[in-house]
């Protein structure tokens, strides 16, 4: 297993909605009704992640490893991630990893406003 160290990947967004655009609120509140099988897939795979994420942090208690900026790499100030890409498996297009990651719970950026 390939885990990358990261820093500041994530990009985040806000917007408003404003009070008149209903279809848009519908659209963004709807929830999918799963069949028994595809809520099983998805059980299944929240179950992977933990397992996998266990298996990293316990490498790295056994390895202790620096991160870009030379702090140790901890639960408490670090956090697992992944990217994933979109494939075609029988039939269904589904989400998978692509490559997994850990980086810093704070960014550099937030390190700086700290100061």
């Amino acid at each position: 297993m390939n885990v990358q160290i990261r820093r500041n990947r994530t990009i985040s967004m806000e917007f408003a909605i404003k009070k008149d655009e209903k279809s848009i609120k519908q659209l963004l509140n709807a929830i999918p009704k799963l069949s028994p099988e595809q809520q099983a897939v998805i059980d299944e795979s929240i179950s992977q992640r933990r397992t996998i994420e266990r298996k990293i942090w316990e490498y790295l208690k056994e390895n202790p490893t620096l991160d870009l900026d030379g702090d140790l790499i901890t639960p408490e100030t670090h956090e697992i991630g992944f990217d994933t890409e979109i494939k075609e498996i029988n039939g269904c297009w589904w989400e998978v990893v692509k490559e997994w990651y850990v980086r810093p719970k704070k960014s550099e950026f937030e390190k700086e406003e700290m100061k």
